[in-house]
């Protein structure tokens, strides 16, 4: 039912961002123009360059209609993940806007999906991860197809020290919709998990799936670089690296820059995190 919920979601917005897309969107109200973000946001995920173009409907939602909840929870997906995705030029900065936005969608709607799931990223990126994993569960009591959520129980069991409930809930994402375009997503939640149980040619291997369904995304290939040198592929990793830097959206260069993004204090993670920078010292990543 879950499948079939979210190949329904994807293909009915898609529908609705065509139609939206044929009719001149400027001529559409708030709600057509965040339905039409929403489309993208779900077709693409947060990080690919065709997401920009669903986050700019939304800001043009919202200059309508400021209480737009649909908008304000995807604007609030944007902030986040420059965070939790290793790319945050201003931290703080973008904690407090998407902390800002995801209150305006609970104000607006205390029973919105998109709200509580913006609320449960945002708890993430605070290091607040017991109080995430609630806000993630209410939003999936409240659309159970809504695969973005199940990203947050995977984060907030890495921050909790539990690789293996990770791997649980990225797999039955795999299982749930297996043509998604969001994978990467998963494939990267899972290698983190591997990394944490030293299972590192595993972790290898979900990151190339990662890398290949959105090579886009900068933290899968930074996490790549990682995984390739502690897997002892010295030079795989320095090839990787190259990549990597070569990114239009990898803004964090240096192992300083990946050290700041943390988002938990628990022992086990944090010796995840050390591992990945000696993963990345080791590739050749200069450290200031």
């Amino acid at each position: 039912m879950t499948r079939l919920a979210r190949t329904l979601q994807i293909e009915l917005t898609a529908l609705e961002s065509s139609r939206i897309s044929r009719a001149a969107a400027e001529n559409h109200g708030a709600e057509d123009l965040a339905l039409a973000g929403e489309a993208i946001y779900l077709r693409y995920g947060p990080s690919r360059g065709e997401s920009e173009i669903g986050f700019g409907l939304c800001e043009r939602a919202l200059a309508i209609d400021p209480n737009n909840v649909r908008a304000l929870g995807i604007l609030a997906e944007r902030t986040t993940t420059r965070v939790t995705g290793m790319q945050s030029i201003d931290r703080d900065a973008d904690i407090r806007c998407s902390d800002e936005l995801a209150a305006r969608a609970l104000a607006a709607d205390p029973n919105s999906y998109h709200a509580h799931h913006a609320k449960a990223r945002v708890l993430v990126a605070q290091k607040r991860a017991d109080e995430a994993l609630i806000e993630a569960e209410r939003s999936l009591r409240l659309n159970p197809g809504f695969i973005p959520s199940y990203l947050v129980l995977c984060q907030a069991n890495l921050m909790l020290g539990l690789p293996k409930k990770a791997i649980e809930h990225a797999r039955k994402v795999k299982r749930l919709s297996p043509p998604d375009p969001y994978l990467y997503v998963f494939h990267t939640q899972e290698a983190l998990a591997h990394i944490m149980l030293h299972e590192d040619d595993l972790a290898v291997a979900c990151l190339q799936q990662a890398v290949a369904n959105n090579p886009e995304f900068p933290a899968a290939s930074g996490y790549l670089v990682a995984a390739l040198a502690l897997s002892e592929k010295a030079t795989e990793a320095q090839k990787q690296l190259d990549r990597y830097l070569s990114l239009r959206d990898a803004h964090v260069r240096t192992i300083a820059g990946w050290r700041r993004m943390a988002y938990s204090e628990d022992p086990a993670y944090l010796a995840l995190r050390e591992r990945i920078y000696e993963g990345l010292r080791k590739a050749g990543m200069a450290e200031q």
